[in-house]
């Protein structure tokens, strides 16, 4: 899924976005932290709520992420 389809990764990168980070997040293999999809929102104009959600952890899940019990 493609994100902001009018922004381009130079205006990512012209924010301090590294080139390969601002082709993941355009081509949507990648979500922003809500500190920095908050500047883009402030700077771009790309509201918060294009960006995907991370996935949700149960409430109970106290397991570092990517570790299997």
């Amino acid at each position: 899924m493609k994100v902001a389809q009018n922004i381009k990764a130079a205006d990512l990168q012209r924010l301090g976005v590294s080139k390969p980070y601002s082709h993941q997040l355009l081509a949507g293999g990648k979500t922003p932290s809500l500190a920095l999809a908050q500047k883009l929102e402030r700077e771009l104009g790309i509201s918060t709520s294009v960006w995907p959600l991370p996935p949700k952890r149960p409430a109970n899940d106290t397991q570092p992420q990517g570790e299997v019990a």
